[in-house]
């Protein structure tokens, strides 16, 4: 739930003398909350979405995402499923095989091949929302350590280790860990949050890695959602009367947004005696 504070600024004290009213200036700094991001069309956008169900088998590029897949002990990363595959099979991005650089001495790699996605324009969001399913055959070798990316010189984990792991990058600079997981047979649902200072630019990668033949990981609906820095506007309230009863606050901006405010959906001015009230 996103807060945002909108402060209204009200008519200067005077005295009222025909009515012997005072007139009061309020400064009221309320919280507007939104009912949900969900509701606003203009706050959420897509940046990145695919379920690669659309390509051939073999396909190692598309619209936005390449690859980049080193396999030790074939001809090449995509010789086919059972073999080595780094690409698109049977409609979802799978690793079959595909130790990942560097080649290990005792066998295996570092696990360094990736699916890589952008770059993307970022300069209107201010949050990023991760979304992918991940898929394994069955339970394969892993445990939730940090994540290996080269040749430790011990077997396991040079010989076998499968591990996925979503990173980004921010303005051209070095790639940060965003999700970890480890092969635990079926399908599994990821998603994370990550809140960003003003940037230009987002790259994302994904490493699956995977040491057999006979076993396989895949990723699908892959997707990355912006979330603007919506700002909120208000009309005018005022003027209000110290001894005036609630005023009905409105349930939606003057830019289209609609929420709930902290203290209810009225304003209620008794017994404020004038100059500057904080309502928090």
């Amino acid at each position: 739930m996103k807060r945002l504070y909108l402060t209204s600024y009200f008519t200067d004290s005077k005295i009222d003398h025909q009515n012997h009213l005072r007139v009061i200036k309020i400064i009221v700094l309320l919280i507007f909350q939104l009912l949900s991001l969900s509701n606003v069309s203009h706050s959420q956008t897509t940046i990145f979405y695919e379920n690669f169900s659309n390509y051939p088998d073999g396909t190692t590029a598309g619209t936005d995402w390449y690859t980049d897949a080193t396999d030790c002990d074939d001809a090449s990363p995509n010789e086919g499923l059972g073999i080595s595959t780094f690409g698109v099979y049977g409609g979802v991005f799978t690793a079959n095989d595909s130790e990942g650089a560097p080649c290990c001495p005792l066998g295996g790699g570092g696990g360094q091949n990736y699916v890589y996605m952008g770059p993307f324009d970022i300069s209107d969001y201010c949050r990023i929302v991760f979304e992918k399913t991940i898929g394994y055959s069955l339970n394969l070798e892993c445990t939730f350590d940090p994540p290996f990316f080269d040749c430790q010189g011990t077997t396991p984990p040079d010989n076998y280790y499968d591990q996925y792991v979503e990173e980004f990058s921010i303005d051209g600079g070095p790639y940060q860990l965003g999700s970890y997981g480890c092969a635990q047979g079926g399908t599994q649902y990821s998603l994370f949050y990550l809140d960003i200072p003003p940037s230009s630019t987002i790259m994302f990668r994904i490493s699956l890695a995977n040491n057999a033949d006979d076993e396989y990981s895949y990723i699908h609906s892959v997707k990355y959602t912006g979330i603007s820095n919506v700002e909120t506007t208000f009309n005018p309230i005022g003027p209000i009367c110290e001894n005036a009863d609630p005023i009905p606050l409105p349930n939606s901006s003057t830019n289209g947004i609609s929420g709930t405010w902290d203290v209810g959906p009225f304003f209620d001015p008794s017994g404020l005696g004038g100059t500057t009230v904080p309502i928090i």
